[in-house]
């Protein structure tokens, strides 16, 4: 049996032992929100597993799971692959736990064939709690906290009418370090990891289109996220004449900052020579949060009412740091001229922002690219537009000072669909990822 057929077999069991939980029932779509019974469970499964393999298993104070394999008693090192189990709201099943799967497909083949024994480098295996923003509205919990670098004000989000505080202790887990923003990851364990992959789906129709096996990631996209709230007068909507001499029309504001601020990214990234993948933007949400629409008066607006007020979320991302930071003094020069135009007020406030990894590790690019044409598998190197756990860990740096080498693979998904019912990537695309990151950690040991 060939690598690809193996691991696609060990794919396709656990998909069919351990992919059901968080299953909703209708429309094929899944919630396993972080630190939920769903998450917890699903994790304890894969601490089963990976124990009856041979491996050590554990939790770190705030519940990311870990699991380390030592072929020999003198091993320092180890080659890690991680990633997560938590989905957004009706998401699908392969954000994230295509990667999990996929790591315990590498380690058992590993184990089972015995090549394992070989190896200079030890095995371990993470599993991150709560990657997914969209229920606690937190990005990387899991990575990040254990860095140290969560804003302790977060815990008091809340999902399902919980905070992430009260989940957290709800699963057993503590949330002092937390508080005290204390780094749980030590450096002498940083220092350890000789190599970190995460597989993920696109979750774009690149590969798909261009029929490519999977793409080797040579930047994480960091992003910048602002609320515009822009502020008018309520009026009669019959009686108030046209123009802005007369009304102070916050959502028509709205639309013509959308617009224009389209128009700005282009000229933009015309006049600095970017690509399409260096600077991206979206306008999320527009007057639909519902967190924040109980702390102000959007629900005033209404069909016979010049709008009064309106908001928006914005998104930026890029992967060029200086671009991240010299591109809102563009559009906030926009919007100081829409706001003037259009006789409203207009308040920007950074809501979060991450930095830009410009470079993920050359060395491991150069030895995963050698690795897939080994193997015959089409590739491309290309940058992420989503942020992962691994670009977290990505910014962490070895005592020496050089980063920690971490890498991500991306596989084909179809329609490049992802956080959506119709999420989906074949055994058999999954698994070619896999034999990558398998081959690479025969080739670097």
């Amino acid at each position: 049996m060939d690598l690809i057929q193996q691991l696609r077999d060990l794919i396709e069991k656990y998909y069919l032992q351990y992919g059901q939980v968080g299953f909703l029932g209708e429309g094929n779509e899944y919630l396993r929100s972080g630190y939920s019974r769903e998450e917890s469970k699903i994790i304890l499964s894969f601490e089963k597993h990976l124990h009856a393999l041979g491996f050590k298993v554990g939790y770190d104070k705030i519940g990311n799971f870990f699991a380390e394999y030592l072929p020999r008693n003198d091993i320092t090192r180890f080659v890690e692959v991680a990633s997560h189990v938590d989905s957004v709201p009706n998401g699908g099943n392969y954000d994230g736990f295509s990667g999990v799967v996929a790591g315990l497909a590498i380690f058992e083949a590993l184990i089972k064939s015995g090549e394992a024994a070989n190896l200079n480098y030890g095995l371990r295996f993470r599993i991150w709690r709560l990657e997914e923003s969209a229920t606690y509205k937190i990005f990387g919990f899991g990575s990040l906290g254990a860095f140290g670098k969560m804003d302790p004000a977060l815990l008091d989000n809340k999902f399902n009418g919980f905070s992430l505080r009260e989940a957290i202790i709800n699963a057993g887990y503590s949330v002092e370090s937390i508080e005290k923003n204390q780094r749980i990851i030590s450096q002498e364990e940083l220092d350890s990891i000789a190599a970190h992959f995460e597989l993920h789906i696109e979750q774009a129709t690149f590969l798909e289109k261009n029929s490519l096996d999977v793409g080797l990631i040579t930047s994480v996209r960091g992003n910048k996220r602002f609320r515009i709230d822009i502020k008018g007068e309520f009026n009669h909507s019959g009686a108030t004449p046209m123009g802005t001499a007369y009304r102070r029309d916050a959502n028509l504001a709205l639309a013509h900052l959308i617009v224009e601020m389209n128009s700005l990214l282009q000229v933009y990234s015309k006049n600095k020579s970017l690509t399409e993948a260096d600077l991206v933007q979206t306008f999320g949400v527009i007057n639909s949060d519902d967190d924040y629409n109980k702390k102000v008066n959007i629900y005033t607006n209404h069909l016979t009412k010049v709008s009064g007020y309106a908001y928006v979320m914005l998104d930026i991302r890029s992967n060029i740091n200086s671009v991240l930071e010299d591109y809102p003094s563009y559009f906030f020069k926009t919007i100081k001229d829409i706001e003037s135009r259009f006789n409203v007020e207009i308040k920007i406030e950074e809501m979060t922002s991450s930095s830009a990894v410009e470079v993920l590790s050359d060395k491991l690019l150069d030895l995963n690219s050698a690795s897939a044409e080994k193997l015959s598998l089409s590739f491309q190197r290309m940058p992420s537009g989503a942020g992962h756990d691994a670009s977290n860990l990505a910014k962490e740096l070895r005592s020496t000072g050089e980063p920690v080498p971490v890498y991500l693979i991306f596989v084909p998904c179809r329609n490049g669909l992802s956080h959506h019912p119709d999420e989906f990537a074949t055994s058999e695309q999954i698994a070619k990822g896999a034999a990558v990151i398998y081959q690479s950690i025969l080739d670097l040991s």
